[in-house]
């Protein structure tokens, strides 16, 4: 029982008292006790050595391995799970078994980078997480231990923190849409910048500026005509430093839109829960994102009580008029199909979903 809890049981207690009402003594904390402490990794003779704990100074990187010797003195076999404090650190094997007196090694990999959003921090920075194991016994009872800290300091190879490049949302008219130019610069020196991402539909590369050798352009580019859609894929930065090493220092994340350029607002009417036998009115608008003329040549409608009309005879805003008589009961779901023909004599069908939840009882 909480200290708070008990001193409002207290006062509860002496205003009964004053009133003469007989209660029993209010319950007394017992400071005696204290929470079972986690038990360490030594206690069942696991242990891995202080300097493999630490991997020292080095380069930021994505993916920097680092390999864990596990020993077990104890005098059986032990079955182990390990779990990390957070997603920058994966471990290989993540369970295993290792024989009285003998020593088993893991693998870690861990992603050194700053975290995407993050403020840049200074060129060397420390790193700290943990490795927690769970012994596992022959009955199948899991036993939680204490957490080995795994420690060490990063050092930067670029400055800043960029991890994000919004290209836009784009009318599928407007393209090829425009390159974005992104300059890295490094902390020390290196002998190349490259950059690579998987989407084959961008392409990408990195130029040194002739100005600066600190200096490299990043070019993200789209390869020729894009089709309608979301497009989100990250461009991986690899840096080889003075010495040949190869480090992943850098990922930025790239998101962008190729919109079809006549489209319909709102692209869904989601009408919400309605009463059954009631009447639900909307406007929608289909329009052009670059203006270019059109017309809507024809309508369809799909849906139990659903209808459509213009708002104006040959109004140039293409106004509508959607109205939804709820006749359905639970999840209902029907739409209104626009036919429309652009400037260029290219037809194309543009369908707006109509959602609701019917229910027999009145909405107050």
């Amino acid at each position: 029982m909480s200290t708070l809890r008990l001193i409002l049981y207290g006062c509860s207690f002496a205003l009964l008292a004053v009133l003469g009402v007989r209660v029993a003594s209010p319950p007394q904390l017992d400071r005696s006790q204290k929470a079972t402490p986690i038990p360490s990794p030594g206690q069942f003779g696991l242990v891995i050595a202080t300097k493999y704990l630490n991997f020292g100074e080095v380069w930021e990187d994505e993916r920097f391995p680092w390999t864990l010797p596990i020993e077990n003195r104890s005098s059986k076999e032990v079955r182990l799970e390990l779990r990390s404090s957070c997603n920058c650190l994966a471990t290989v094997p993540s369970s295993l078994t290792i024989p009285a007196g003998e020593q088993r090694d893991i693998v870690l990999t861990m992603d050194l980078r700053e975290r995407p959003g993050e403020k840049a921090g200074p060129p060397v920075r420390p790193f700290l997480s943990s490795l927690q194991p769970t012994l596992l016994d022959g009955a199948g009872k899991a036993i939680r231990l204490s957490s080995w800290a795994i420690a060490g300091t990063v050092r930067k190879v670029l400055e800043g923190n960029q991890s994000e490049v919004r290209l836009g949302t784009h009318s599928e008219r407007t393209q090829p849409i425009p390159s974005q130019h992104i300059t890295i610069k490094t902390v020390v020196p290196v002998r190349a910048i490259t950059a690579t991402c998987r989407l084959t539909r961008f392409r990408v590369d990195v130029k040194q500026s002739k100005a600066n050798s600190s200096e490299h352009e990043l070019t993200i580019a789209p390869e020729g005509i894009l089709p309608v859609g979301r497009y989100a894929f990250d461009v991986q930065v690899e840096v080889e430093l003075d010495s040949g090493r190869k480090v992943r220092p850098g990922q930025i994340a790239v998101i962008g839109e190729i919109a079809a350029d006549i489209q319909a607002a709102p692209p869904v009417l989601a009408l919400g829960a309605r009463s059954l036998g009631e009447t639900v009115e909307e406007t929608l608008t289909i329009s052009s994102l670059t203006g270019q003329a059109f017309q809507v040549i024809d309508v369809k409608v799909n849906g139990g009580g659903l209808a459509v009309e213009p708002l104006q005879d040959g109004a140039e805003a293409h106004a509508y008029h959607v109205r939804q008589h709820i006749t359905g009961l639970q999840s209902q779901h029907g739409w209104v199909s626009f036919r429309v023909r652009n400037e260029a004599g290219r037809e194309e069908d543009i369908r707006v979903g109509v959602i609701y939840h019917g229910l027999e009882v009145p909405i107050r």
